[in-house]
């Protein structure tokens, strides 16, 4: 998959980008690339091709607005970090999580940190099922999908 690194200019984006790719295998890195939204016309094309959006911006700025939320038409995942109205996703509450709105499933900042918190108590518990239990990105991204399927 790809990943979009949205910021409101394009030397931010590349910025961000290049700190993170150092952190980045060659594979994860060749997937990452830099978008600015004073490149015209980018961002409309990037959000009509995306599956999973994430809005991470300042506090109180709207950074997806309803008519650009429209082009976002194959989007599955919204995902709002932004916990201080306005939202940064138009129509994503603070306390949405997993709220279904069409064909897409949306969180806001506080229906994340739920489902974050609910994994970290899994996954200290599971610690003290054994001594020798290690939990690596995989295991824990299981105990998150169980979570998530008790749910529906």
């Amino acid at each position: 998959a790809e990943v979009l690194l949205v910021s409101r200019s394009t030397n931010r984006a590349e910025q961000a980008v290049d700190a993170l790719a150092a952190s980045l295998d060659d594979a994860a890195r060749s997937r990452l690339r830099p978008v600015g939204l004073d490149a015209q016309g980018v961002f409309e094309r990037a959000l009509a091709q995306a599956d999973v959006l994430f809005a991470s911006g300042a506090a109180g700025v709207e950074l997806l607005s309803d008519s650009q939320l429209a082009v976002a038409s194959r989007v599955k995942v919204a995902v709002d970090l932004n916990a201080v109205p306005p939202a940064g996703i138009a129509g994503i509450a603070p306390t949405d999580a997993g709220q279904r709105r069409e064909d897409r499933v949306d969180y806001g900042a506080l229906g994340v940190g739920e489902l974050k918190m609910k994994i970290h108590r899994r996954a200290i518990a599971a610690l003290f099922e054994s001594n020798d239990r290690v939990l690596d990105t995989e295991a824990i991204y299981d105990l998150g999908r169980q979570l998530i399927n008790a749910r529906t």
